[in-house]
């Protein structure tokens, strides 16, 4: 039954510990909302098997370490909410490959360094990705 679920709302609930790795049987996974719970850890690399994935929120949680340069290989994704963490280091590059993302917020962390260059194309095909980058 598990390969049929397309949507999985667990926001605003007392879980903690890591995310589940085995979230990543969830093939046809679309929207992914873990959000405002205690979640620690980081953000489990294999969420790129869940390829069809569109939206991803884990804001207000307690994740910390890099954002996954794996993250970039979610084609499909539109919104990717990381807001109110413990992430560190650089924004990956990667990211700027989400040609579909129009929402991002990764605020309320602590990253480092500028948005990926991708993020500044000159032709505008980025113009709708907002994002709350200090």
């Amino acid at each position: 039954m598990t390969h049929f679920n397309r949507t999985t709302i667990l926001q605003n609930n007392s879980f903690h510990g890591k995310v589940p790795s085995e979230i990543d049987r969830l093939f046809h996974l679309r929207v992914l909302f873990l959000s405002n719970n205690s979640f620690q850890g980081t953000v489990p690399t294999n969420l790129t098997h869940c390829s069809e994935l569109n939206e991803l929120n884990v804001i207000d949680n307690k994740l910390e370490g890099k954002i996954p340069e794996e993250l970039g290989s979610l084609s499909k994704l539109r919104a990717l909410g990381l807001a109110n963490n413990i992430f560190t280091g650089r924004i990956p590059a990667s990211l700027g490959n989400l040609s579909s993302l129009t929402l991002l917020l990764i605020g309320d962390n602590n990253l480092e360094g500028n948005q990926p260059d991708s993020w500044n194309d000159p032709f505008g095909h980025r113009e709708s990705c907002k994002s709350n980058i200090p």
